[in-house]
């Protein structure tokens, strides 16, 4: 599951949305409003992504997902 969350309160959000992965084991990974939505589905589909200044790492397994 791949999460992106803006605007008030988002850094609450995304802290729940990480905790309930925890919780039930749901590989998930969470992204604030300084992450483009097109690079995070790229990432989802596999590619790798690199932006000004940051490079999101690519996930090798499902488990990579819960660190």
């Amino acid at each position: 599951v791949f999460v992106r969350r803006g605007g008030p309160n988002f850094q609450e959000g995304l802290e729940n949305m990480r905790q309930f992965g925890t919780q039930y084991r749901v590989p998930i990974k969470v992204f604030g409003p300084e992450d483009h939505m097109t690079n995070i589905v790229a990432l989802a589909l596999g590619k790798d992504i690199v932006q000004v200044g940051k490079t999101l790492p690519r996930p090798n397994s499902a488990a990579d997902l819960l660190q």
